[in-house]
């Protein structure tokens, strides 16, 4: 299991949001680039950008900071938000990003999942976002009616890298990880699992760590980092224990 942290950029700026909420969320840097030395990025890691107005827009919005932040660091980079066709798809890998992040797109056209796949085998992820037991898409402003095991049965079978689940009503509020939930999709998907919203402090991603360590691929961390109740030395220590 690795500790990915998170970076959430909103009108160019560092932002983590409350319960998903495109209006309710706090500024911790002006720039994602000042997070470079924070988090130590210059040495090789894995970190996970969401373009939160890209999610909502449906297409790039941040598109310039995300390509200046990946040429200043080594870092394996996961991007989502906005990435819906195989346009968007080819200009992220072409600035260096390693993996990116398929959601709205999964559901409206499964055609752009299936050539991505194709094209780039095991460079694709797939989201799911939950909000009490249902699918949210389009920057978590849409309620699709679906819920999560629905789109793991539509994607079994495609070359994908992981999904990354998050329950919306964890995210951002540093309330411990909905680890009911987190087991479901679990159980239900052949695909390795990563799981984003809740994490508090150390003892969330040691007891993830101790009780989950097979089944589950990683964990995003990220209002935790920004307010202090974990550290990327930590991070470090426990996952390389």
């Amino acid at each position: 299991m690795i500790y990915i942290p998170a970076i959430d950029i909103k009108d160019n700026k560092c932002v983590r949001l409350y319960k998903g909420d495109m209006n309710r969320y706090k500024i911790y840097k002006n720039s994602p680039i000042e997070v470079i030395e924070e988090f130590q990025l210059q040495t090789l890691c894995t970190l996970h950008i969401v373009d939160l107005d890209g999610a909502v827009c449906g297409k790039p919005k941040n598109f310039r900071t995300i390509k200046e932040f990946v040429a200043l660091t080594n870092c394996n980079i996961q991007l989502g938000g906005g990435i819906r066709t195989m346009d968007t798809i080819e200009r992220y890998f072409d600035v260096g990003v390693t993996k990116v992040i398929l959601g709205t797109s999964v559901l409206s056209d499964m055609r752009v999942l299936s050539e991505a796949c194709y094209k780039y085998p095991g460079r694709i992820c797939v989201s799911i976002d939950t909000l009490n037991g249902m699918i949210l898409d389009m920057g978590w402003t849409n309620n699709t009616g679906r819920r999560d095991h629905e789109i793991i049965e539509m994607i079994t079978g495609f070359n994908i890298s992981f999904i990354v689940w998050t329950d919306i009503n964890r995210d951002g509020v540093m309330g411990g990880i909905n680890t009911t939930g987190l087991l479901r999709v679990i159980n239900k998907s052949r695909l390795p699992v990563v799981v984003s919203g809740g994490v508090t402090n150390v003892a969330d991603l040691i007891f993830l760590r101790n009780n989950l360590n097979d089944s589950l691929a990683a964990v995003i961390c990220g209002r935790a980092l920004y307010e202090g109740s974990i550290s990327i030395d930590i991070i470090k220590q426990i996952g390389d224990d």
